[in-house]
C-alpha cells in the first residue's frame, strides 16, 4: 500500500491531505484547526509540524510520496522542501502547479474519461499576460493523458474579475460569493454592462498587487445598492456566457466534465453548463473544488504517478475525527 502526503502552503486557505492506495483517506483545512477563516501556515515549520500531528493521529506510519504544491514564494518552497526532507527521509519529493493540482480532483471523479477544467483568480506562475489563469486536462481512468493551460483569447475571464468587484462593492477581494448572490437582485443595464466589459479587460493583466486592485475597483466603485446590483449580474452573465462556450468546445464527446479551482463554486454557471448537449457524460464538481482542496489534487497526483488506481471520491467528510479531536 503506498501512502502519499498533499500539502499546501498557498498565499490562503493552507491544507494537507493523505491518499492511501489510491483512495482520499485524510483532508485537514487549516482554518479548521485554527478557527480562523482562509488561514495560512504561518511558516513551513508549522505545515510540517500539522503533518506529524495528523500522521500520528491516523496512526500513518509509512510515508511513500510527499507531493508539494508549488507556492508562489520560491524561499519558502525550498524551506519547506527541507523539513520534509529530514523529517520523512525515505519519502519521494514531488511538487506540483498550482493550477495542475486544482485539475487532478477529476482522478476522483469516477469517470472512465474527464476533462478537468480549473479556473482560479491567482496562484500559478505559468499564466500568461492577457490569458485566463486556467488548465484543461483530459483524465482517462484515473491518469492525466494531456493538459495545457489556456493561451491568450481561449477564455476571456477568469477569478479575477470577481475579485476586482468584490473588493469594490464589499472591500473584500474574497467575498465572491456574495457578488454572486447580490446578482439575483440585479437587471440588465447598458452603464453596468459597459463598467464589466472594461474591467473584465483590465482584470486579465492584473497579477494580485494592491494598487492594481485599487485602481481596478475604483474603476466599477457601485453608487447604489442597485447599480451595483447590476454590475455582478453583468458580470454573473458575462462569466457563464464564456464558461458554457469554452466547456462547449473542450469536451470531448461523452467526456465527464469536472470543474475545478475558485470559479467551480459559481452554481449558476455550472447548472448552466450542465445544460449543454456536449455535457451528456455528466458534471461533476468536488467537494472541495478551491484552494482549500488544492492538497487532495496534489496527493491525487502523486498517486497516480506512482501508479496508483485512483478510487472515486465517496464522502466528502474525511475529516470528522481530526476536526472533533
Amino acid at each position: 500500500m503506498s501512502t502519499v502526503v498533499g500539502i499546501a502552503q498557498n498565499q490562503h486557505d493552507s491544507c494537507l491531505s493523505v491518499v492511501q492506495d489510491g483512495v482520499p483517506k485524510v483532508h485537514v483545512e487549516l482554518e479548521r484547526v485554527l478557527r480562523k477563516k482562509r488561514a495560512t501556515f504561518s511558516s513551513a515549520q508549522q505545515a510540517v509540524s500539522l503533518l506529524a500531528w495528523t500522521l500520528r493521529h491516523h496512526e500513518i506510519r509509512e510515508v511513500d510520496a510527499i507531493a508539494v504544491v508549488r507556492h508562489m514564494v520560491e524561499p519558502e518552497n525550498k524551506k519547506m522542501l527541507q523539513l520534509l526532507h529530514a523529517a520523512h527521509p525515505k519519502a519521494e519529493l514531488m511538487w506540483f502547479e498550482h493550477l495542475d493540482c486544482h485539475a487532478a480532483l477529476a482522478a476522483a471523479s469516477g469517470a472512465e474519461e474527464s476533462v478537468s477544467i480549473a479556473l482560479d483568480g491567482g496562484g500559478d506562475r505559468r499564466v500568461r499576460t492577457g490569458a485566463a489563469n486556467g488548465v484543461v486536462e483530459t483524465w482517462l481512468n484515473g491518469r492525466p493523458v494531456e493538459g495545457r493551460i489556456l493561451t491568450t483569447g481561449e477564455l476571456s475571464i477568469d477569478g479575477r474579475a470577481w475579485s476586482v468587484l468584490s473588493h469594490a462593492l464589499f472591500r473584500d477581494e474574497h467575498a465572491a460569493g456574495k457578488v454572486m448572490g447580490m446578482a439575483a437582485f440585479g437587471r440588465d443595464e447598458d452603464r453596468a454592462r459597459d463598467a464589466i466589459d472594461r474591467m473584465i479587460d483590465r482584470a486579465l493583466l492584473w497579477r494580485y498587487d494592491d494598487d492594481g486592485l485599487k485602481t481596478l475597483s475604483n474603476e466599477v466603485e457601485a453608487e447604489t445598492f442597485q447599480h451595483g446590483a447590476n454590475m455582478a449580474f453583468a458580470l454573473q452573465t458575462r462569466f457563464t456566457e464564456a464558461m458554457v462556450e469554452f466547456v462547449g468546445v473542450v469536451t470531448p464527446p461523452g467526456a465527464r466534465v469536472v470543474l475545478t479551482g475558485g470559479c467551480a463554486l459559481n452554481v449558476v454557471t455550472n447548472s448552466a453548463i450542465a445544460l449543454l448537449p456536449e455535457a451528456r457524460g455528466g458534471v461533476w464538481v468536488p467537494p472541495c473544488p478551491g484552494d482549500k482542496g488544492i492538497s487532495l489534487g496534489a496527493a491525487l497526483r502523486g498517486a497516480a504517478a506512482l501508479g496508483d488506481r485512483i478510487a472515486p471520491l465517496g464522502s466528502p467528510f474525511l475529516v470528522s475525527r481530526v476536526v472533533s479531536s
